[in-house]
């Protein structure tokens, strides 16, 4: 939507890093963050994710509940920031 003249941007305020984490037995399926495109990736409900449109979110409620689904193997891999909001 940076296109969009209904928006102003700035320039961040923080920079944040996002990382792919997954189960030690998939960390060679998930070396590239363009391995998740097109794919199920587990995330945060109302966090906002660089490149979103190309991944299907499977949004959890809390960081604690999405680490808790990548530990039941109800996603494969997720996205979480150094500096969470």
């Amino acid at each position: 939507e940076r296109n969009n003249t209904k928006y102003v941007f700035s320039d961040p305020l923080i920079t944040v890093t996002e990382m792919l984490v997954t189960l030690p037995e998939n960390t060679k399926k998930w070396q590239h963050v363009s391995n998740i495109e097109g794919k199920n990736v587990g995330t945060v409900l109302g966090y906002y994710y660089h490149n979103a449109d190309t991944f299907k979110r499977v949004d959890f409620p809390s960081e604690k509940e999405l680490i808790e689904a990548l530990v039941r193997k109800r996603v494969d891999v997720a996205i979480i920031g150094d500096s969470p909001t």
